[in-house]
């Protein structure tokens, strides 16, 4: 059964997690939402792992997030994001999203403009931090 609180989470929150980020947006998006990722954006994750340790956190936390592939259905939306000169992973990540229907949890602005012009619902990890309820942060997000 689906939640009503699902989310996407972009490499940077779990980079910002395995980097050792006080009040973890991971942690609190894991306790609080489903959440979602992509295989690209997971295998970014391991090529930025320095040490053993620290493959083994990101090991940890993609235990608690579904990672999601990319099916031959999603390449026309890909292809339509690439003619918006959207970059290709950008596009892949953004095709996911738009597929799902999920909103994206990302740290960096100039990501959250793109998303939000192709479509994407956007929720900011300092709304996540201000609050404890899901059902208050999608709506201070404006996602319901």
């Amino acid at each position: 059964m689906r939640s009503d609180f699902e989310v996407f989470l972009e490499s940077d929150v779990y980079l910002k997690h395995l980097y050792g980020e006080k009040n973890s947006v991971l942690l609190k998006c894991l306790e609080l939402f489903n959440c979602y990722t992509s295989v690209i954006n997971a295998s970014e994750v391991f090529s930025l792992c320095k040490t053993k340790k620290q493959e083994e956190t990101a090991k940890q936390a993609f235990f608690g997030s579904g990672v999601l592939g990319v099916p031959y259905k999603y390449s026309h939306t890909i292809g339509k994001l690439l003619k918006e000169k959207i970059e290709i992973r950008d596009a892949v990540v953004c095709a996911i999203a738009l597929e799902t229907k999920l909103p994206i949890v990302s740290f960096t602005e100039e990501k959250a403009e793109m998303f939000k012009r192709t479509g994407i619902k956007f929720l900011h990890p300092h709304i996540i931090q201000k609050y404890k309820n899901p059902q208050l942060i999608f709506k201070k997000a404006n996602l319901i």
